[in-house]
C-alpha cells in the first residue's frame, strides 16, 4: 500500500509540473490576446452612455449614448471573435442588473407573437402562440440601452402578426451565451454535458413582454440603432434590400425573470430594470467551467455569481497531491510507530524467556 501511496504522489509531482508549464503557456497566450488588437483599455456605457456622444432618445424617455465600437481580437487572426467585449457576470442577488447585462450581452432570442396563420379549429380565432428566432442588439457596445432593437423583413411571419396584433415576447437564455463568443462562454449551470441545463433555475433566463414598434426611418434613433445592428450582425449588411426591412423595437411593458432558485418576482421596468447601470462590470476573457474568468484585474463570479477564487486547475491539483504526500507521510509514520512497539514487545519477550531460563 505505502509504494502505491509514494508511487502516486510522485506521479502527481511530475504531472503537475508538466500542467503548470502548460498553464503558463496558455496564459501568456490568453494575455497576448487580450492586449492584442488595440490594447486592452475599453470604456463601459451603461445609463451613462450618452456621455460618450452620438446619444439619441429611445422615444420612451431614455436617453441612450452612442460609444465607439469595441471589438475583442486575436493579433494573429484578423476575424473578429466577439462582437463586443462580454461584461462580467452580475451577481444573482442584482436582478436587474443580470437583466440588463443579458439583454446587452446576448445576440438573438425567441419572439413570441399571437399567430395571424394559425386558427383555433373550434371556435375559428386566431388566438395561437408563434415563437420565432430573432436576432437583436441594445445599443452600441459597451452603451447598452436595454431596449432590444431588431432588423426584420415585412415578409417574417412575427412582423406580419405583429400587423394585427403587436403585442410579443422576446425570451432570453443565458444558455446562448456560446453563440455570442464561442464555447468558452458557456456557462456551467446551463452546459448539459457540465450537469447544467437551460431548465436549472441557476441558468438565467428572461422574458420582455412589450409592443413591437417600427422606428421610424428618418428619426436619430432609427440611425443609431442601424449603426448598432450592423457593428453586431455584420452579415446583415449584405442581406437583399428588397425584403421590406424595418428596425424596431420592443417597448418594454413587462419583464419575468429567474436566475436563482425560489421563483420570481414582478420586475419594476423603470425603478429597477433601467436604472441599472451596467458600468461598473469589467470586461472578462472567459467563461471558465464555474462562471465567468475575469481579465487581469477584473472581478469574476462563478455559479450564479459568488466571489471567484481565482484557483487555476494547477493550484487545485497540487493541492489534491500534497493532501495525498501528508496522507502518506502520516500512514507511513503511523506503521513506523507500530512496527517499533512490536520490536520492543518482543524483545521483552525474548529477555524475560532468557531470565527464567537462567533462574531454572
Amino acid at each position: 500500500m505505502m509504494r502505491g501511496l509514494h508511487l502516486l504522489a510522485l506521479i502527481c509531482a511530475i504531472s503537475s509540473t508538466a500542467s503548470a508549464g502548460d498553464a503558463d503557456s496558455n496564459i501568456t497566450s490568453n494575455e497576448a490576446s487580450t492586449k492584442g488588437g488595440g490594447g486592452d483599455h475599453h470604456q463601459h456605457g451603461g445609463e451613462h452612455g450618452g456621455e460618450h456622444g452620438g446619444g439619441y432618445d429611445d422615444g420612451d424617455h431614455h436617453q441612450h449614448g452612442g460609444g465607439d465600437q469595441h471589438k475583442t481580437e486575436d493579433p494573429d487572426n484578423d476575424s473578429v471573435a466577439c462582437a463586443c467585449p462580454i461584461l462580467e457576470r452580475p451577481q444573482p442577488t442584482d436582478k436587474a442588473l443580470r437583466a440588463r447585462w443579458m439583454v446587452h450581452t446576448l445576440n438573438w432570442g425567441v419572439l413570441s407573437s399571437t399567430s395571424s396563420r394559425l386558427e383555433d379549429e373550434k371556435s375559428g380565432t386566431k388566438n395561437h402562440a408563434f415563437g420565432n428566432i430573432i436576432s437583436f442588439v441594445d445599443g452600441h457596445c459597451g452603451a447598452g440601452t436595454g431596449t432590444p432593437y431588431f432588423y426584420g423583413s415585412e415578409m417574417d411571419q412575427s412582423y406580419i402578426d405583429a400587423k394585427d396584433n403587436n403585442m410579443v415576447s422576446l425570451a432570453l437564455s443565458e444558455a446562448a451565451l456560446p453563440s455570442v463568443c464561442g464555447i468558452d462562454a458557456a456557462v456551467e449551470d446551463c452546459a448539459v454535458p457540465s450537469m447544467g441545463d437551460p431548465e436549472n433555475p441557476m441558468c438565467a433566463r428572461l422574458t420582455l413582454t412589450g409592443r413591437l414598434v417600427n422606428l421610424e426611418k428618418e428619426s436619430e434613433e432609427y440611425a443609431q440603432a442601424k449603426k448598432a445592428i450592423f457593428d453586431r450582425h455584420k452579415v446583415m449588411k449584405q442581406w437583399p434590400g428588397d425584403h421590406g426591412w424595418v428596425i424596431s423595437k420592443l417597448v418594454i411593458e413587462d419583464i419575468w425573470f429567474i436566475d436563482f432558485f425560489g421563483g420570481t418576482e414582478p420586475m419594476k421596468i423603470e425603478e429597477s430594470y433601467f436604472a441599472a447601470d451596467l458600468g461598473g462590470l469589467e470586461i472578462v476573457q472567459s467563461m471558465g467551467t464555474g462562471g465567468f474568468v475575469a481579465g487581469a484585474g477584473g472581478r469574476g463570479f462563478t455559479h450564479g455569481g459568488g466571489e471567484a477564487t481565482g484557483q487555476s486547475p494547477v493550484v487545485v491539483y497540487l493541492s489534491i497531491c500534497l493532501i495525498l504526500a501528508l496522507f502518506a507521510l502520516v500512514v507511513q509514520s503511523f506503521r513506523t510507530v507500530q512496527e517499533s512497539k512490536t520490536y520492543q514487545a518482543v524483545a521483552n519477550g525474548a529477555h524475560a524467556m532468557r531470565t527464567q531460563s537462567e533462574m531454572i
